[in-house]
């Protein structure tokens, strides 16, 4: 039967000094997790409970405004301007006063505001950035050189040429078309197409 310890002998249980710093900084980690997961704002892991084998692109949206707690939200699928503003917070004693059905695209910015005894809903597409960090692809015929050198694959040279060819010959029409900016080749467009789109204009019926 072994004694108890003396000199340098170490229970198994004690921890070395490098692992106590490891510990607490775990420890840290997950402790500012719980913090801001739960506090209003900027939420891209706020996400309704979708099966596991299904792995859909989240749609997303920015809600902001003084009756909501401002944000940006996931959804596994789209969602009614109702579902997202409850989501976002908004009471739903509110909800008879929201205006006509108005469509939702994924990226897309949600602002309500209230007069009186009406809600004022503004929608607009979410910053550049945002839309990078979601996945979501921004109009390559409604962005300027800083948006452009936003996107992985494109400095300033390149940014500086897809203007200077979409000045010439105007909106581009297709990805496809990228192919005629100098320094753009079947690689790189291929590496583009995730984070560009191009709106394309639908001629009137005559």
């Amino acid at each position: 039967m072994k004694g108890p310890l003396h000199g340098t002998e170490r229970s198994a249980w004690t921890l070395l000094p490098e692992q106590k710093g490891l510990l607490a900084a775990l420890l840290i980690v997950l402790a500012l997790f719980w913090w801001t997961r739960g506090r209003p704002g900027f939420l891209p892991w706020r996400q309704d409970r979708v099966d596991p084998g299904v792995r859909p692109d989240p749609f997303v949206l920015e809600i902001e405004g003084p009756l909501v707690r401002s944000g940006i939200y996931t959804f596994p699928s789209p969602v009614t301007l109702e579902r997202a503003l409850v989501t976002a917070g908004m009471k739903r004693e509110f909800v008879p006063m929201l205006p006509g059905s108005i469509p939702l695209a994924t990226g897309t910015t949600v602002a309500v505001s209230r007069s009186g005894d009406r809600l004022t809903i503004r929608t607009k597409p979410m910053g550049p950035e945002k839309r990078i960090l979601y996945g979501i692809p921004i109009d390559l015929n409604a962005i300027g050189a800083d948006e452009l050198t936003l996107v992985p694959g494109i400095g300033p040279t390149i940014a500086g040429r897809i203007l200077h060819y979409r000045n010439l010959h105007g909106n581009f029409t297709d990805l496809e078309e990228l192919l005629n900016v100098s320094g753009v080749g079947r690689k790189r467009l291929e590496a583009l197409r995730p984070y560009l789109s191009v709106t394309r204009v639908q001629p009137p019926i005559p």
